[in-house]
């Protein structure tokens, strides 16, 4: 996959082949190996990482695995919405190359183009109440689990 199709599949879906260029323009690529650290929790760094090969995996507060992330998902969206400290680690499942949006750029980019922030912002709405949806079904599992 390459950066600009693993951002329209993201935080990037909806735009157009131009505002797609625009965001692919302000990301750096980079390479990962199996374990190696991509995000560490509580860091302050808020920038969007997106995958573009590869496997990640999300790790919680307690070191617990929660997600596996694919080509074409996004890593720092909460951090970028809300500019706290990262919630999770994410950590390469094996070879895995990411996308790396700084967030300076692209909250400037999207103080410009109120279509490019809208769309983004909506994109990542989505993400989070997927993830949340899918967090309540696990917590759901769990607590019947014990019944």
């Amino acid at each position: 996959m390459k950066v600009k199709e693993a951002i329209e599949k993201s935080i990037g879906k909806g735009l157009d082949e131009t505002q797609l260029q625009l965001i692919s323009g302000l990301a750096t690529y980079k390479m990962f190996m199996g374990g190696d650290t991509i995000v560490r929790k509580f860091d302050r760094n808020s920038d969007i990482l997106v995958v573009i090969s590869g496997k990640v995996r999300v790790f919680s507060m307690s070191d617990e695995m929660v997600a596996e992330l694919l080509p074409g998902s996004i890593i720092g969206e909460m951090s970028l919405v809300d500019d706290q400290p990262r919630s999770a680690s994410a950590r390469g499942a094996g070879e895995t190359s990411m996308a790396v949006i700084p967030s300076k750029d692209l909250r400037q980019l999207m103080e410009d183009n109120v279509e490019i922030k809208a769309t983004i912002m909506t994109n990542i709405a989505r993400t989070l109440a997927s993830r949340l949806r899918m967090a309540m079904i696990h917590m759901d599992g769990l607590s019947h689990s014990h019944d």
